[in-house]
């Protein structure tokens, strides 16, 4: 089937559509993307303190945290598109990919801190989705590495430390 007339897109391109954004849509699009996750971290955070200050029994909030991809689908791009950006871009969308990335990581702290969300669940989620990491860290003495002494025993000496009479 012929693309239909005046469809600048399907002339000669065998591929559909060009993916990528141009150079004087990355900022548009940078500051674009960065409102939208502001916009709904406060819409969240205020509909909380209304929660909170009414009654925590009735209307408790939808916990709907901003997706890249969300925004992609809204302003009429991809997600591989917007990551593309991130990845091979322009500073300014670089930082304002970070501030995005950091929003998560409130919105996904402010519901699990006010029981909004299953603590294991918001776990999971920031670390797949920031960069907060769950792991256990050990330290020595004044907080520096951990001191391993390796010495060789006898059956006596492994048996004295097991508390078995030898």
């Amino acid at each position: 089937m012929a693309a239909p007339k005046g469809n600048k897109y399907a002339k000669g391109n065998k591929g559909g559509r060009p993916a990528k954004l141009d150079e004087s849509n990355v900022r548009k699009v940078a500051k674009e993307m960065l409102s939208f996750f502001e916009v709904r971290y406060d819409d969240f955070k205020g509909k909380i303190e209304t929660w909170i200050n009414n009654d925590l029994r009735k209307g408790r909030p939808i916990v709907d945290v901003p997706f890249y991809a969300d925004f992609a689908r809204q302003v009429g791009i991809s997600y591989r598109t917007l990551k593309e950006c991130e990845e091979n871009g322009d500073k300014e969308f670089s930082q304002a990919w970070q501030k995005c990335k950091e929003i998560q990581g409130r919105y996904i702290a402010l519901a699990a801190l006010n029981g909004l969300s299953n603590h294991t669940f918001s776990i999971f989620v920031a670390s797949n989705l920031t960069d907060w990491r769950d792991k256990k860290q050990l330290t020595g003495k004044n907080d520096g590495p951990v001191a391993l002494t390796v010495a060789e025993m006898d059956d006596a000496k492994l048996a004295e430390l097991a508390g078995v009479d030898g």
